[in-house]
């Protein structure tokens, strides 16, 4: 046996000579694997004597002619190129493009790298670079180092280097290389090759990873993608003659087949498969046929196993029958005993019963309940002496396994009776702690009507009750500030009861209403709601806030349409200084430029368009202006507010006119004194009437416009809707309550209006946040499996001592007691009982344990 490892197909960044060898022996090995396997399988299918189409597969002789076929081959011609005087690898690359440039199929050049050029080989196209090519295939010695080791006394290293191989023609490694190949082709072809491909998942070299691209590359340069196409193409399935008929006479079980090729075609025209075919030795198809044939066997398969499944199962169901009908009266002969050991023997007679049958359980549940029984009678004298609060886990599971064997006697009950003491006062307890940290009132309710009789812990009982009373007292507050605000529906306020009602889970029908206010309107129409609010319970002053919010809402929105100046009733600036009669074009300019800016002269028609005579007593209300506000020298300037006050009361269209000039005169005045009594017979004037409505949102867009500092703008906001909320005065104020308004005060108050604000509803609630009180909760450790538990050991007396009150009596027992056994303080296991139908068959526990009512 010869073993050959070959190295893989190179494909690199930098392909040089030594790539260009790998890859000539690696085209050398290919064809060699392509022509053995065709031959196999020609040889094959000629033995079977078969019909076939000849295989064809990919012949890679003409790039192995490329690369060594004298004289023009790749490396015959870098030889050639060594034995010139001049010749070099730019020489040498000239020659090769410019014979080989026409075999473009197998032969490309690259245009821009001339040094280089293309084999197209099997396994991919291959650019080589030729630097050096000439220099790797001399692979000489200097001829001085060479003659010394050829000469030497050593006969392994004078072989190496034979002085002969110096005087005559010198051997290139490329053409050893030749060689060395060709010698092991003819070797190769002398034996009868496997094939073993190795394939690396990884560059890492690590386990459980798996890199596609790496793999298949090596899949397609070791060739056996090829391999397996040229087998596809023939027969890749193929059974003997027996064989393939043990493998598929079973789609007809009745059927005799027969033997040998007879048989072969008989089954295969059974199974309709026509592009198989029955060879001397061998049945050969293809893929298609494959699939057929083996699912009409799985088909035929799968039948004959449920055939023999029935029959093994009821072959198995016949034995089991007759083995429990034999060991049934030993079963329900031993339940009626308590003998362990005869228990255990019979249990043991019945291993070979696969069957769960029910007198098997019956005696595997009295042996359990037996041995249950002796460990629990040490368990129940061991707790009950104890504290079963301190122990409650130890008796928790006492109790369970004493129920769960239906266990009696007097020291059962007895801890029976403690536990389910002690479980209800822990309930009790965990009930009213729930109750106070959910603030539920019915909870703690019921919690507490328990508490006395369960033996709670009285101060956790105080604790309880005080949560309760505080509960108690914030629903009535809830129920008295949502029906005040209700009618009132003041923001904050609302939103605080709403979180207060939401901490205690409280819901009523005005809590209800003031979320849907709150939470379900716009902030517009919740406005609106507050407003008539507010005119319900006749509070002016908070009607006059939330008109001014809804104001804002409405402005923030609208306020680009009512500019002072886009008032519709103003003259032009044309028009208006078209009306004063003057021959120069520059005083009708600064007319027209001065209409809506502060004036020191009197101006010569009104800044509104006024029916009849009201023209000339806006002018006069103008000068009146100008000699308030010190713009022109008066000497009773009071008088002059007075009349114009009192003007405005009596002509309505006035009122507009005047409070158009004040904001005229109060427009880039220079004079501070002059603008702070413009701004005082404004505040007088709102004290007095209100603007005409088609005016009042022009009026109040420039209020909230011109006036940067907020106490005063809300001032004069409040001053402007209580003029228009109350309306205009029957009298002008009097010097003494001009003063009082010049001083900030507000006169004016609606008929029918309170003069202050109600107070809220007066009702101290919870004083801190009930969710965030501390409960002071000392619960009685449970020491039941601590190491230590014996240092807190109590005697009974003293756990008798210590409960607050007797614990439930218990329900009268419907049936007469038990006689009880010899020793009373040790429980004893209830024994069987007969059943309704089965009598001879035992049940324990007389029905389970008896529970407190």
């Amino acid at each position: 046996i010869g073993v050959l490892d070959i190295f893989g197909f190179e494909i690199f960044k930098t392909n040089s000579f030594e790539q260009l060898c790998i890859n000539f022996t690696n085209e050398k090995l290919q064809q060699f694997f392509n022509q053995h396997t065709f031959k196999l399988e020609e040889a094959l299918y000629s033995a079977e004597k078969i019909r076939y189409e000849k295989v064809g597969y990919i012949d890679n002789q003409p790039v192995l002619d490329l690369i060594e076929k004298k004289p023009r081959g790749i490396l015959p011609m870098i030889d050639e190129e060594l034995k010139l005087p001049r010749g070099s690898d730019k020489t040498y690359v000239s020659k090769l493009i410019k014979t080989h440039v026409p075999n473009k199929k197998y032969f490309l050049k690259v245009l821009k790298r001339p040094e280089n050029f293309v084999v197209k080989h099997y396994a991919g196209d291959v650019e080589y670079e030729s630097v050096g090519f000439l220099e790797k295939n001399k692979d000489r010695l200097y001829e001085d180092a060479y003659d010394l080791l050829s000469g030497s006394s050593f006969k392994f290293l004078a072989h190496m280097f034979p002085s002969d191989d110096t005087k005559g023609n010198k051997t290139t490694l490329g053409a050893k290389f030749r060689k060395q190949l060709n010698d092991l082709m003819r070797t190769l072809n002398t034996t009868y090759p496997h094939y073993i491909r190795c394939i690396k998942p990884n560059s890492e070299k690590a386990p459980m990873q798996f890199t596609v691209n790496m793999c298949l590359e090596q899949l397609r340069y070791s060739g056996v993608f090829e391999a397996v196409k040229i087998r596809k193409q023939g027969f890749p399935f193929r059974y003997t003659h027996e064989n393939f008929v043990k493998r598929f006479k079973c789609i007809d079980q009745k059927r005799n087949w027969g033997r040998g090729k007879s048989a072969c075609r008989a089954l295969l025209d059974h199974m309709k498969s026509r592009a198989a075919q029955v060879g001397e030795r061998r049945v050969l198809y293809r893929a298609d046929d494959h699939r057929k044939m083996e699912l009409i066997r799985n088909v035929a398969v799968e039948k004959r196993a449920i055939f023999i499944e029935r029959y093994c199962r009821r072959y198995i169901a016949k034995k089991q029958l007759k083995a429990m009908l034999a060991i049934r009266p030993k079963l329900l002969a031993v339940l009626k005993s308590r003998n362990l050991d005869e228990l255990n023997s019979v249990l043991q007679q019945c291993g070979h019963i696969q069957y769960p049958m029910r007198e098997i359980n019956l005696v595997k549940r009295r042996i359990f309940c037996i041995q249950e029984e002796k460990r629990l009678e040490k368990v129940l004298l061991d707790v009950v002496n104890k504290d079963p609060e301190r122990y409650f886990s130890a008796f928790a599971r006492a109790v369970a396994a004493a129920d769960e064997i239906g266990m009696e006697g007097e020291v059962a009950e007895k801890v029976r009776e403690m536990y389910h003491y002690a479980k209800e006062k822990k309930r009790v307890e965990a009930e009213m702690r729930a109750g106070m940290e959910e603030l539920d009132e019915d909870k703690l309710r019921n919690a507490l009507q328990e508490a006395q009789q369960a033996g709670a812990d009285p101060y956790k009982i105080r604790q309880a009750q005080d949560r309760l009373d505080k509960i108690v007292n914030e629903k009535r507050a809830i129920e008295d500030i949502g029906a005040y605000q209700r009618q009132n529906l003041e923001e904050a306020p609302m939103q605080n009861i709403i979180d207060r009602a939401e901490q205690i889970s409280y819901v009523t029908e005005d809590i209800k209403y003031l979320k849907h206010m709150l939470y379900d309107l716009s902030p517009e129409k919740f406005a609106q709601e507050q407003l008539k609010a507010a005119v319900r319970s006749k509070d002016q002053d908070r009607a006059i806030r939330i008109t001014i919010k809804i104001k804002d809402m409405f402005f923030k929105q609208q306020g680009d349409m009512f500019t002072f100046r886009g008032f519709p009733k103003f003259r032009t600036p044309v028009e208006w200084s078209n009306l004063k009669f003057t021959l120069f074009s520059s005083t009708r300019e600064e007319l027209q430029r001065t209409m809506f800016r502060w004036t020191k002269t009197p101006i010569h028609a009104s800044l509104i368009e006024l029916p009849g005579k009201s023209g000339k007593d806006g002018t006069r209300m103008f000068r009146n202006l100008l000699g308030y506000m010190g713009d022109r020298s008066y000497n009773f300037p009071e008088h002059l507010l007075i009349e114009m006050v009192t003007e405005a009361l009596d002509k309505v269209p006035l009122r507009d006119e005047i409070y158009a000039q004040m904001i005229k005169q109060l427009t880039q005045n220079p004079d501070s004194q002059s603008a702070f009594k413009g701004w005082s017979a404004m505040a007088v004037c709102l004290e007095a009437f209100p603007p005409n409505p088609e005016f009042e949102n022009y009026f109040e867009v420039w209020l909230r416009k011109t006036i940067k500092d907020a106490s005063k703008r809300t001032r004069y906001l409040t001053l402007l809707h209580q003029a228009i909320f109350c309306g205009a005065r029957t009298t002008p104020p009097t010097e003494n309550e001009m003063k009082r308004i010049m001083g900030g005060e507000t006169l004016r108050r609606k008929a029918g209006f309170q003069q202050e604000e109600k107070a809220a509803p007066q009702y101290q609630g919870l004083q801190v946040e009930v969710a965030d009180e501390q409960i002071e909760w000392n619960e009685v450790e449970d020491i039941s499996d601590r190491p230590d538990a014996k240092a807190y050991d109590t005697n009974r007396n003293n756990y008798n001592a210590r409960k607050p009150m007797a614990p439930k009596p218990m329900a009268p027992k419907p049936m007469a007691p038990k006689p009880m056994a010899p020793k009373p303080s040790v429980p004893r296991f209830g024994g069987p009982k007969p059943m309704a139908k089965k009598p001879t068959l035992p049940k324990f526990g007389g029905g389970g344990p008896k529970k407190p009512t």
